[in-house]
């Protein structure tokens, strides 16, 4: 059984966010049998075990997928930092640096000194901010950088940042709910490092998925994305038929031929070339 990781960021598409590509190992027995998932996929399975229902992933971004693993799949978020990524370490780091640069402006409302001082120690003086963010391409990760600074304000007692901290969680919130539409079973988890910035961020989020969905067991991550991976790739190789495919999130190779068996009573080596002939005239 292998697993080959592709990349672990947020595509361009922010359809799949990363692909993991897995075989069952079979190439000996008639060929590998190959499924390239998306890790929103496999952070899915790792979380819930395998079965279906709704998770939301948060990194640097923000993705829930809503699924029976067969018929039903549907995509929340995961639009990247500027059109959504609500929740995410993105979005948490984007909302200190405004509330640190309403503190600068010295308006009324919204900012955080606390804030302030912690950007400009990471970032350097607030006028040379936009020039550091609006032309790096990797810009939602710079932004996510922030994220631990804010925590760490909110946990000394920063008002403005549990305020992003609680608006993360419940928009986190929105987003698993929204995910599961009909057909998806009442089963959901949330999965990556920023929740471990803890009950300052979770508590909104159990608190507004409660008011939205009621009825929803959430249930603690049963493991990582790459036990989703495993998970999958164990699948394949004892049960492929009960893998089902759905690009872009699960996309499935066909075996590949086997190579015809090598005549060994052959001289010439199968990688050699073709030795000429010559036939002598009478």
């Amino acid at each position: 059984m292998r697993v080959v990781p592709g990349g672990m960021t947020t595509s361009r598409t922010g359809s799949t966010a990363g692909d993991v590509m897995l075989g069952d190992g079979t190439s000996r027995r008639g060929g590998l049998r190959t499924a390239v998932a998306a890790d929103a996929l496999t952070a899915h399975l790792g979380a819930l075990g395998g079965r279906p229902g709704a998770v939301v992933a948060v990194g640097t971004g923000a993705i829930a997928l809503g699924t029976d693993l067969r018929d039903v799949w549907h995509r929340v978020d995961g639009w990247g930092h500027l059109l959504g990524d609500l929740g995410s370490g993105s979005w948490i780091g984007a909302q200190g640096l405004r509330a640190a640069v309403a503190a600068h402006d010295g308006r009324d409302n919204g900012g955080s000194t606390a804030l302030l001082a912690a950007a400009t120690e990471r970032f350097g003086p607030v006028p040379t901010w936009p020039g550091q963010l609006y032309t790096r391409p990797d810009r939602a990760q710079v932004l996510a950088s922030f994220t631990p600074d804010v925590a760490a304000a909110a946990h000394d007692g920063d008002s403005v940042a549990r305020q992003v901290l609680a608006g993360a969680g419940t928009h986190l919130a929105t987003t698993l709910a929204a995910a599961l539409v009909d057909g998806v079973p009442p089963l959901a988890a949330a999965t990556g490092g920023v929740l471990g910035i803890g009950p300052l961020l979770t508590d909104a989020f159990r608190a507004r998925l409660s008011v939205l969905r009621p009825d929803v067991e959430l249930v603690g991550p049963a493991g990582t994305p790459l036990d989703g991976a495993l998970h999958l790739a164990a699948r394949l190789a004892t049960d492929p038929g009960s893998v089902v495919g759905h690009e872009p999130w699960l996309t499935l190779g066909s075996p590949a031929a086997p190579a015809p068996p090598h005549d060994p009573t052959d001289s010439q080596h199968p990688t050699d070339p073709p030795v000429p002939t010559t036939t002598e005239e009478d």
